[in-house]
């Protein structure tokens, strides 16, 4: 389905999602990746995407894409508890390299 529909961002999350169960890492993020580019005002593609690069250690990245899914639901207090994590992530990423924080 993915191969037929590269352009739907329902398939691809789909998709990112079955790749991050089976430990495809690099395939989810890049799914998730081309689901934030082709669904910019889903609230769901920009969160998963957030979620997905603070759990890699990506807090710039994460802290963008978390910002929008923010303001695409400003009451999702799962996408305001991640932010404020990447946030505090990226403050004190040299603590974090040497895992202290």
């Amino acid at each position: 389905a993915a191969e037929l529909k590269p352009d739907d961002s329902k398939v691809q999350l789909a998709l990112a999602e079955v790749y991050e169960r089976s430990d495809g890492l690099e395939r989810a993020g890049s799914a998730l990746r081309r689901v934030a580019v082709l669904a910019p005002s889903n609230f769901f593609a920009q969160a998963n995407l957030g979620l997905f690069l603070l759990n890699r250690g990506e807090y710039q990245e994460a802290i963008s894409r978390l910002t929008v899914a923010s303001s695409l639901d400003p009451k999702s207090s799962r996408v305001w508890s991640a932010l404020g994590h990447a946030q505090l992530l990226e403050d004190h990423a040299d603590v974090v390299a040497h895992g202290a924080l």
